[in-house]
């Protein structure tokens, strides 16, 4: 899976596209890919996604109260 455009806004709309790949029997392993140019505001907005992930599932497992 290829985004080529990185938007904040559209955050559930690419966890619903990952998770679309992952479901449905598929048995081979998903590759999802960011193409983003270095030192810019895309490189920056997936860096806050990433880390927004890590502290919502962190809070889901109950690592942080």
């Amino acid at each position: 899976m290829l985004f080529r455009s990185v938007s904040q806004s559209r955050y559930a709309v690419r966890e619903q596209a990952e998770a679309r790949q992952h479901r449905g029997g598929q048995e081979l392993s998903v590759n999802i890919v960011d193409l983003v140019v270095p030192n810019t505001l895309d490189t920056k907005i997936v860096n806050l996604l990433k880390a927004k992930k890590e502290i919502s599932s962190l809070i889901i497992d109950g690592s942080i109260v």
